[in-house]
C-alpha cells in the first residue's frame, strides 16, 4: 500500500473484517479480507491466495462478497499482466498492484507507474504533486530545482521525480535540465498557474474533532487554519470557535471528542494529509491551503474572504 500513503498521500486504516465466515469455503480459504478506510472512503481489500480467476469468475465472486457487506471491493496483488488490467480497468473492477497501479473508480484515483516512470490520468494531483506546486507557487523565482525540493519536501527523489512529470503532464509546467539537475518552470503567472490547476487540487484536511483548548501548546505542533485563519488574512470576523490544523497522527487519540461540548473550552482540530507547517507563517496556515481546506463553505462572506485573501497572495507575488 507504499504507492497510495506515499505517492497518494491518503491516509489508510486497517481492520478484520467480520464477513469472512459468512462467505463460501472456497471465497474464504482462498483469499485474505481486510476492511480498510482509505481517506474516509470505507471498503473491501481482497488479497487471492493463489492465481486469480477469470474476469467473469472474479466479477461473480465480488458479488458475493458484497451480499454480506455492500462496500467496494478492490483486488490487491503484487503484480498484474497488461491485459489483464486493461480488462479490469473496461470492467470498472478496482485493483491494486503493488508499487505500480491503483485503480480506485470509487474515489476517482488511477494512477500507473512504468520501470519507475509515472504516468498519470490526472482527476487529481497527487499530495506530492499537490505539495510541489505550492513549492513552486511560494518561491520567488520562476523556476525550481527537483534538488531544492527533495532536501524542502518530506519525499524521495523519485517521488518529487513523479510530482515534477504529473505537473508538466498537466500542461501548465515545463520541465528542462541544467547539467544533471531537473527543473520545473510555468510561463505562466503564480495566479494563472492557480486557477488553471485549481481542477487537480485537494482538500489537505482528511477530518475534524475538537481538543480541550488548554491542550493547545507548543508541545503539539498545530497552525492556525479554516476560519480563524482567513481571519487573519482578510476582514472576516474571527468567530468564537478557533481552528486549527495538525499533521495525521499528531495527537494523542484519548483526547479527541468528536463533538463540540463547549465552544469557551474546546478548539476544532483539522487533520490534515500534509503537515501544515511546510508553509506556514507565523503559525498561520498558507493561503491556498485554506482556501481549498474551505471549498465546501457555502457562506458568502467566506467566499469573499477567500476571494480577498488570494487577492492579496497575488498581488505580493505577481506584483
Amino acid at each position: 500500500m507504499d504507492i497510495l500513503t506515499d505517492v497518494l498521500g491518503m491516509k489508510i486504516e486497517h481492520r478484520h473484517w467480520n464477513g469472512v465466515e459468512k462467505l463460501p469455503l472456497y471465497l474464504s480459504s482462498g483469499y485474505d479480507f481486510r476492511k480498510a478506510e482509505i481517506d474516509l472512503c470505507e471498503c473491501l481489500l481482497v488479497t487471492p491466495k493463489d492465481e486469480l480467476p477469470t474476469l467473469p469468475a472474479l466479477k461473480k465472486q465480488i458479488v458475493k462478497i458484497q451480499q454480506i457487506e455492500n462496500l467496494p471491493v478492490a483486488i490487491c496483488v503484487d503484480s498484474m499482466s497488461v491485459f489483464r488490467r486493461e480488462n479490469m480497468i473496461e470492467s470498472r473492477v478496482p485493483f491494486i498492484v503493488k508499487d505500480e497501479q491503483v485503480y480506485l473508480p470509487f474515489m476517482g484515483t488511477f494512477l500507473q507507474a512504468k520501470n519507475d516512470k509515472q504516468i498519470a490520468s490526472i482527476e487529481r494531483f497527487m499530495i506530492s504533486t499537490q505539495l510541489l506546486f505550492l513549492m513552486y507557487i511560494y518561491q520567488k523565482n520562476k523556476e525550481l530545482y527537483l534538488t531544492e525540493a527533495t532536501r524542502c519536501l518530506p519525499y524521495s527523489a523519485m517521488t518529487i521525480n513523479r510530482a515534477a512529470k504529473q505537473l508538466d503532464a498537466s500542461k501548465l509546467f515545463q520541465t528542462r535540465k541544467d547539467g544533471v539537475n531537473k527543473i520545473i518552470f510555468s510561463e505562466l503567472s503564480k495566479k494563472a498557474l492557480y486557477e488553471g490547476a485549481k481542477r487537480y487540487l485537494v482538500s489537505p484536511v482528511i477530518k475534524t474533532y475538537y481538543l480541550p483548548k488548554d491542550l493547545v501548546t507548543n508541545k503539539i505542533k498545530m497552525v492556525l487554519a479554516g476560519i480563524s485563519a482567513l481571519s487573519e488574512h482578510s476582514m472576516l470576523s474571527e468567530g468564537t470557535l478557533m481552528h486549527y490544523a495538525i499533521a495525521q497522527g499528531n495527537v494523542n487519540k484519548e483526547e479527541i471528542k468528536t463533538e463540540l461540548l463547549n465552544i469557551q473550552k474546546q478548539v476544532l482540530i483539522e487533520e490534515w494529509r500534509y503537515n501544515p507547517q511546510l508553509f506556514a507563517k507565523e503559525k498561520i496556515a498558507d493561503p491556498i491551503s485554506i482556501a481549498l481546506s474551505l471549498l465546501n463553505n457555502q457562506d458568502e462572506r467566506v467566499e469573499m474572504a477567500i476571494e480577498e485573501m488570494l487577492n492579496a497572495l497575488w498581488e505580493k507575488i505577481d506584483g
